[in-house]
């Protein structure tokens, strides 16, 4: 009797198209949606010290449509290693050593670097290689 109802569970299963976890059942989901979202590093800079001086932050921004649910940036910095971040949510504004970054609407945003010296400031975008960002449309989220 007991393998009758082993059969009879692997039969609902596969008709269902259910995974079974235990006895509990679970409805099967459909793979999630990725979409290709636009990425790039940006650098906010300030002069001080009567324009002797420089500070600079990097910043790495994707763009995010009302559309997406949840998302993953990646950017690579040479001789490092890459940075992976995902959201939401994401720190707003982006604030560091008097420089402020205010993320747009519909924008993620995060922190990758700062420095400081003699002015005038150098490209600190530069440091970073390939930034791109992949979002999960938020219909594909839905249970």
């Amino acid at each position: 009797m007991k393998r009758g109802r082993t059969h009879r569970r692997r039969r609902l299963v596969a008709t269902l198209g259910s995974i079974a976890v235990g006895a509990v059942f679970l409805p099967a989901v459909a793979a999630a949606k990725s979409v290709k979202l636009k990425a790039k590093v940006i650098q906010v800079s300030s002069l001080y010290a009567g324009g002797t001086r420089c500070s600079k932050m990097t910043i790495l921004v994707i763009s995010t449509p009302p559309d997406i649910a949840t998302y993953r940036a990646y950017v690579n910095q040479p001789g490092y290693m890459e940075f992976t971040f995902s959201g939401p949510p994401f720190t707003h504004p982006i604030v560091d050593s008097g420089l402020k970054y205010h993320v747009p609407p519909h924008h993620a945003a995060w922190f990758l670097g700062f420095g400081s010296g003699p002015a005038p400031c150098d490209n600190g975008v530069r440091n970073y290689r390939n930034p791109h960002a992949v979002g999960v449309l938020k219909s594909n989220t839905k249970h």
